[in-house]
Formats: structure tokens, C-alpha cells, sequence
């Protein structure tokens, strides 16, 4: 092989009967919602349309069976969302075996592929 590096890339999802459900797109939707406290925000962030945010978020939850966000309504103090413990889980069991996945495929690469160790 020439000068060219050989890398590993890989995009993990779950999936509820054969369904797409949570992947990358919506993990970083809640970690922004995490950190704004805001889905609108979040959502201007990402430059994606708030209501694709709330088609996201909606059927995610229904394919899982519990809410990922909680929502307040807005007034004189504002409105906001926050994750539910069972947001920040999922987010965090993902994050964590989507990171294994990823070191797996860069560490065997190279056994399937040794023209990536040169």
C-alpha cells in the first residue's frame, strides 16, 4: 500500500424490532439538551428543525417505553428540559458501548486487514 493510512470507522445504532430507534443523532441531541437545558437550543446547535428534534424524541421514547426528556412549559421563568434518569442512562450505556465498538474495530483492523498495519 502506498502512503495512504487505513482506519477504521464505524456508526453504531439500536434497534427496536428491526427499527432504527437511537444512534448517534439522537445521543447528541440529549447531550445538548443536557447541556442548554433547551431543546430549542439544542436544536439551533445542530442547525436540524425543532420539530425533526420532537419526531426524534418522540418515537424513540415510544419504541423504548419511557420518556427521555422531561419537559417544563414556559412562562414568566421560562421553559426548559432536563433528561430523566432513564435519559441520561441510555445516553451513558450508549456512549459507553459505542466506544467499545469503536476501539474494537480499530484494534482488530489490522488482523482482517494488515495492509492497515504498513
Amino acid at each position: 500500500m502506498s502512503n495512504k493510512i487505513m482506519t477504521a470507522s464505524t456508526s453504531v445504532r439500536i434497534r427496536v424490532d428491526d427499527v432504527k430507534v437511537f444512534g448517534p443523532g439522537v445521543a447528541e441531541l440529549l447531550e445538548r439538551i443536557d447541556r442548554c437545558e433547551s431543546i430549542r437550543t439544542a436544536t439551533m446547535e445542530m442547525k436540524i428543525a425543532y420539530s425533526k428534534a420532537w419526531t426524534m424524541l418522540r418515537s424513540c421514547e415510544a419504541a423504548l417505553g419511557y420518556p427521555l426528556i422531561q419537559r417544563k412549559v414556559g412562562g414568566a421563568g421560562g421553559g426548559g428540559s432536563t433528561l430523566t434518569p432513564e435519559g441520561r442512562s441510555l445516553l451513558e450505556r450508549y456512549r459507553r458501548w459505542e466506544a467499545d465498538c469503536k476501539a474494537y474495530a480499530k484494534e482488530h483492523l489490522a488482523e482482517i486487514f494488515p495492509e492497515a498495519a504498513e
